[in-house]
């Protein structure tokens, strides 16, 4: 999904519960950026480096919302925050 960052946050993905999920994020920005998602790639930090793209495989195994930040801090950082991954 192009969101349009930083202009726009992270976007909201439903999903129901059992979905093998992919998610490839492109990095436009100048700087590197970070992906994560709580509790699916928790404690893994995944840096999309500038001019590149990410792809990160899951299977959405537990119902719940589920915050999807940047813990690479850069100028844009505020922007990369938000996101959420609704399991239902």
């Amino acid at each position: 999904i192009g969101h349009g960052a930083p202009e726009k946050s992270w976007p909201v993905l439903d999903l129901p519960a059992g979905s093998n999920v992919t998610i490839t994020v492109c990095n436009t920005y100048s700087q590197d950026v970070g992906f994560q998602i709580a509790h699916y790639l928790e404690g893994k930090v995944e840096t999309v480096h500038s001019g590149k793209a990410l792809t990160v495989s899951f299977l959405a195994d537990q119902t719940g919302t589920f915050l999807i930040y940047c813990l690479v801090f850069c100028p844009i950082h505020i922007y990369l925050q938000g996101g959420e991954v609704k399991v239902t």
